[in-house]
């Protein structure tokens, strides 16, 4: 597996091409996996199964070159149903986590929390915005504007429960963590830095952060 790297300010990326689905290969390397996302991996098949392990892979490697020595667990357990399909969360390690997915690409983040609480990544196939249809809220600002969205709800950490349509980004107020965009959301007083990086070829990603509390 080829890993590409980059980073923005506190939040390290690595992405990489999921390797072609191989359910015997799938299921050697979910034995590998604590037993909440072991399960996971062997509830999908093929290509989604194939692209949860290299995310899950290429947040250990994060993990490892921000905190040496750490075996990273990762609960993702979500906070609506309690499956096994949350927002990836590091157990007994300093570090907050966020993984994206576009077809076979996959896109980790990894920051420490005494800078960050939150980080979220989102990537985009480049052109892809008709395949998003309805999803884009009307103003979002193409599929950059999308991607930024996605990443801002990623920190916040509702999901689903969160209206993308209410998230409203101000590219002039650049923060002092990320230095492009900042975004406001019903719900929260803190603002939420954003910004759009070059990411993996062909592809648009952006990243969002929620500064630590000093």
């Amino acid at each position: 597996m080829t890993v590409d790297s980059a980073c923005v300010g506190p939040v390290a990326l690595a992405w990489a091409v999921a390797p072609p689905d191989d359910d015997a290969a799938i299921r050697a390397a979910a034995a590998h996996l604590p037993a909440s996302q072991a399960r996971r991996a062997r509830s999908l098949t093929g290509a989604r199964a194939a692209a949860f392990l290299t995310g899950r892979r290429l947040l250990a490697l994060l993990a490892a070159d921000l905190v040496p020595g750490v075996a990273l667990e990762i609960d993702a357990r979500c906070a609506t149903c309690g499956e096994d399909h949350g927002r990836p969360l590091a157990v007994g390690a300093p570090l907050a986590l966020s993984v994206a997915y576009a077809g076979p690409l996959v896109v980790a983040a990894a920051a420490l929390q005494e800078d960050v609480r939150a980080v979220g990544v989102d990537v985009e196939r480049e052109g892809g915005v008709a395949d998003l249809g309805d999803l884009v809220p009307a103003g979002a600002g193409g599929l950059a504007g999308w991607t930024r969205i996605e990443a801002v709800v990623k920190a916040d950490g509702r999901g689903i429960r969160l209206d993308p349509g209410e998230v409203r980004i101000d590219l002039t107020a650049a923060g002092p963590l990320l230095g492009q965009a900042a975004a406001r959301l019903p719900g929260r007083d803190d603002v939420v830095e954003v910004a759009t990086v070059t990411g993996p070829a062909g592809h648009l990603l952006s990243v969002a952060v929620i500064a630590a509390r000093v």
